[in-house]
């Protein structure tokens, strides 16, 4: 085994426990969101921290005969995939220029209280509505290429296809959140393919 198969194997593991149980936390949080502002901030974590170690876990132990199929080292795939991973990264930067760790994490959601929510639509939000989701997809599908493993492509299709019902989970509790000023920046901002320029409000339709 070289040392990139070596790579690729641990990498694999880490992209099977870790990239679709991030995803996850947020199920055990957004449907609930109503019950988790009167249980509290701590608990709507210990819920969503444990469907993810849980999920993690059980696929970490299951992690040979799901990675039994392996399609070898390919910089066919490692070239883009690393190519998608410096996308993200550049993404990660820019949303994170205007996202708060308080936001981040849900507390507007959670405890709006505490934590006034605001709408995001400067910057890379003017762009894309969901930025996040872009880069973190970006990222996922860029490991999933470069592990080139089944297990890893699985993982990826399953997080996918569950931020495709996240997403417009997350935006019914933003209409309900923000109502028009929502609804109108949804008019005029994608969801997750970035605009090639910034549309204001008297160019929405």
């Amino acid at each position: 085994m070289t040392g990139f198969d070596t790579a690729r194997y641990y990498l694999t593991i880490l992209v099977l426990v870790s990239v679709p149980g991030a995803v996850l936390f947020w199920f055990a949080i957004h449907p609930f969101a109503g019950f988790w502002r009167r249980a509290g901030v701590g608990s709507a974590y210990v819920a969503g921290f444990g469907v993810m170690i849980v999920v993690g876990a059980l696929l970490f132990l299951l992690r040979r005969p799901l990675m039994a199929v392996d399609f070898g080292s390919s910089w066919a795939t490692a070239g883009p995939g690393i190519a998608l991973l410096v996308v993200s990264a550049v993404m990660r930067q820019m949303w994170q220029r205007q996202l708060k760790l308080a936001t981040l994490f849900g507390l507007p959601e959670l405890a709006p209280q505490k934590y006034p929510p605001k709408l995001l639509t400067e910057g890379i939000y003017a762009r894309v509505r969901h930025p996040r989701y872009l880069e973190y997809s970006l990222g996922a599908i860029g490991l999933a290429l470069v592990c080139n493993n089944a297990a890893a492509y699985g993982a990826v299709l399953l997080t996918l296809a569950g931020m495709a019902v996240l997403i417009p989970m997350e935006e019914r509790e933003l209409v309900a959140r923000f109502g028009p000023a929502y609804e109108e920046y949804r008019r005029r901002v994608p969801a997750l393919v970035p605009a090639a320029r910034r549309r204001n409000a008297s160019q929405s339709s």
